[in-house]
């Protein structure tokens, strides 16, 4: 958002919470947060979805403050989570879930192949952790091709 803000590149792309003075956002699509555990962890055979505080009361992999997926997260659960291993990539949170440091907290289109190959479990959880992925452009750019052609790809248009 910075970025589009002060005109070092003409559009961006945000999945989380943003100010958005001065800027249009079009929804592109729809991601959702999961809690995603290795095979081992207790939480990988529980058919009850888990609460708010078992989420807060268990040390989390998250990614860091003021990334979209956190800032997603710390709005819905009203606080900051415990921390295990906080880290600034989605492939080190997978990396450490799948390792069992701990639950992460990621976007289920991110750990989609993990699960899909059983080398994650998705827990379920009492939350809403629904977002939305929205494009993003100063209020007084037109936009042509081909950022409008992206806009579309993205969108599915």
């Amino acid at each position: 958002v910075a970025m589009v803000r002060d005109g070092r590149v003409r559009i961006g792309f945000v999945e989380g919470p943003v100010e958005a003075t001065g800027l249009v956002m079009k929804t592109v699509g729809h991601d959702e947060l999961i809690v995603a555990v290795a095979p081992q962890h207790v939480w990988a055979r529980t058919r009850r979805p888990i609460s708010r505080d078992e989420l807060l009361a268990m040390p989390l992999v998250v990614r860091e403050p003021g990334s979209g997926t956190r800032t997603t997260f710390e709005q819905v659960v009203g606080a900051e989570p415990l921390v295990a291993l906080q880290a600034s990539s989605t492939h080190a949170v997978l990396g450490a879930a799948l390792n069992n440091v701990g639950p992460a907290v990621i976007s289920e289109i991110a750990a989609r192949q993990d699960i899909e190959a059983g080398r994650l479990v998705a827990v379920p959880t009492e939350l809403n952790l629904r977002r939305s992925l929205r494009a993003t452009w100063r209020a007084n750019a037109r936009l042509r091709s081909p950022l409008t052609d992206l806009i579309d790809i993205a969108s599915g248009s």
